[in-house]
């Protein structure tokens, strides 16, 4: 979560471009709604056992547990054009760019970046 945290920061800088960012949880995780209550929406004596992670998402929402998946984020400049200035309008802009899924003309660049843990990833 942290990694996106930072994506949305330099979103906010001139001259930033959109970034879709894939992802998967070691160990398992619990995330959390940004203005979830904790201590109601998930068992951390639990998840403690299980060896789950509780992190919390700077996005709303409720609790959702990440295990075995891939995630993704996509992080972009307000204003740019790409996506609508709502959350249905920018949720349908998403969906019909994974309904193409690889057989879309794509032109990725990918870099390794520093995870808060000091790990190199993609």
């Amino acid at each position: 979560m942290a990694i996106d945290e930072e994506l949305l920061r330099e979103a906010g800088k001139a001259g930033a471009l959109p970034v879709l960012r894939f992802y998967a949880w070691s160990p398992p995780a619990v995330s959390l709604g940004r203005f979830q209550d904790a201590e109601r929406a998930v068992n951390a004596e639990a998840c403690r056992r299980r060896g789950f992670d509780i992190v919390r998402r700077i996005t709303g929402g409720r609790a959702v547990l990440h295990r075995e998946e891939l995630t993704y984020s996509i992080i972009a400049p307000a204003g740019i054009g790409q996506f609508p200035n709502n959350v249905l309008g920018t949720y349908k802009v998403i969906a019909a760019g994974l309904r193409r899924g690889p057989g879309a003309n794509l032109a990725l660049t990918l870099r390794w970046c520093r995870a808060p843990d000091g790990t190199r990833r993609w």
